[in-house]
């Protein structure tokens, strides 16, 4: 096999030199081959970590013997075993301390609203912690998570619900026997738990979308003083700050490992053409020298629905789910089978409706419409500004319901359309996506719906949530093997 000048100088550096690497991946530049002929070329024992159990399962399938695939959960999980034993896997370990907190009879004698501001204040402080464990702010200290408070615009008083934090935190570290999807990777790093098994090599994929823990626990996993750390991501993928991801991480971690960056800028996914669209957010990105020029269309959304079913397997991008939701439901109501990537989506817009309490279609309505204005009203009065992103999800649940409503007659049938809709078996479908659910994903055509929401510009957005906007962008418009067809608003034209 021919490999690139990029791979090439690589491959160079893991067996010529003793370096810490930083792989800066472009979007379809055969990252996993890379990954693959790195670890053939290392006889030592290796560790590679994935965010995602179907990656590490299928890099663990066509990897050499030697070498450990696992996700970093499931890394840290182990690490944590091997000091507190067979530890139990508690979901709701957060959930149950809050619950804890007040005595029963206090809790049994609360009006509505009091229950109401108490599920409320628990969510607050649920997000709290997590960003503590995902951080490693000190959570003692005022002042920083108040810093942490403001930078994702959690809205909590800290001068009132501190000791609540503290005491949640304290009870969960403590608490070595019930372990949540935080704590696996949390707890080998507050406890510094050195590992049995050090690995010579720690491969880390998609590195762009580490946190503080994660990156503070793969250094924990990499033999001292002479094991090495290889890792690989494109922080022009990096979209997931809203989950607590590190948008600096890769340089971090350069930084902290003295590390030397190799580019790996050889997109073999895209056409040329495609490429060109997005040279303007990820400019040393290059064609393949065989590339072809690829098919670049431009269409109106009146043009959409009679286009899309002369396509085999197309996959149809978008920004938002409440802006596809209506094309879906167009190609259903002429025989096609059409679902919306996210099952659990389609949960989260089912408890809502649930939530919402309503037995006829008249009362669905205005008790959604009630619900937005409450949701927007709790946003104008924090004392944290919320951030434009939040006022968007509330309009995107708004208008996917408004949406899905308007074709049922009753909220039984809603809650039925949602469960068939929202899936992820994507078999002999139409498949819609949004662009954060498609990471990850290729396809020989695709169709980018809303292209004018790419990136999002709203009023009041800071600097970082504008450049995730384009990186949100730059993901989209390279999932194309072939085909991309970009579907303007009728107002918009080409």
């Amino acid at each position: 096999m021919k490999y690139s000048r990029f791979q090439e100088a690589i491959f160079s550096g893991v067996t010529d030199t003793t370096d810490n690497m930083i792989i800066n991946a472009v979007a379809g530049s055969g990252k996993t081959t890379t990954l693959i002929e790195i670890m053939k070329r290392v006889n030592s024992k290796v560790n590679f970590l994935a965010f995602n159990k179907s990656i590490a399962d299928e890099l663990g399938r066509r990897c050499p013997a030697h070498v450990d695939c696992s996700t970093l959960h499931s890394a840290g999980l182990k690490v944590v075993r091997q000091r507190f034993g067979n530890v139990r896997i508690e979901a709701n370990k957060i959930d149950i301390i809050m619950a804890n907190y007040l005595p029963l009879e206090i809790q049994k004698s609360m009006t509505p609203d009091e229950k109401s501001a108490r599920y409320e204040l628990r969510s607050l402080i649920r997000n709290m912690v997590s960003k503590i464990k995902n951080t490693l702010v000190d959570y003692t200290n005022v002042k920083a998570l108040q810093e942490i408070a403001d930078y994702y615009a959690i809205d909590i008083d800290l001068s009132e619900h501190h000791d609540k934090i503290i005491y949640v935190m304290e009870k969960s570290i403590n608490d070595t026997q019930n372990i949540d999807f935080d704590d696996m990777i949390f707890m080998p790093v507050h406890y510094k738990i050195v590992t049995k098994y050090p690995y010579d090599y720690i491969l880390v994929d998609e590195s762009q979308d580490l946190n503080l823990t994660q990156i503070d626990l793969i250094l924990s996993l990499v033999k001292k003083p002479n094991g090495r750390v290889i890792c690989v991501g494109d922080p022009k993928q990096s979209i997931y700050g809203f989950r607590g991801a590190d948008a600096q991480a890769m340089e971090r971690i350069k930084s902290i490992l003295n590390a030397k960056e190799y580019p790996l800028s050889v997109c073999y996914r895209c056409p040329s053409k495609h490429l060109d669209l997005i040279r303007s957010i990820v400019p040393q990105i290059e064609a393949r020298e065989d590339a072809p020029e690829g098919i670049l269309e431009h269409i109106t959304e009146k043009e959409f629905v009679d286009k899309i079913i002369q396509e085999t397997n197309p996959l149809i991008l978008c920004r938002t789910n409440g802006y596809m939701v209506s094309f879906a439901l167009s190609l259903l109501s002429r025989g096609y089978k059409a679902i919306i990537k996210g099952r659990d989506i389609g949960a989260n817009l089912i408890a809502l409706v649930k939530k919402l309490k309503a037995y006829t279609m008249e009362e669905f309505y205005e008790n959604l419409g009630d619900w937005q204005l409450r949701e927007i009203s709790k946003l104008d009065n924090r004392k944290i500004p919320a951030p434009p992103s939040m006022y968007d999800l509330i309009d995107d649940k708004y208008q996917t319901l408004n949406c899905i409503a308007d074709q049922c007659k009753s909220v039984d049938e809603i809650i039925n359309k949602l469960t068939n809709l929202f899936t992820d078996d994507t078999t002999n479908s139409f498949t819609f996506s949004t662009v954060h659910k498609a990471k990850g994903l290729e396809n020989d055509t695709v169709y980018i719906l809303a292209p004018h929401l790419l990136p999002m510009s709203r009023k009041n957005q800071t600097e970082d949530e504008f450049v995730q906007e384009k990186n949100i962008k730059y993901v989209a418009y390279t999932r194309s093997k072939n085909k991309l067809v970009i579907v303007h608003p009728e107002k918009s034209g080409r």
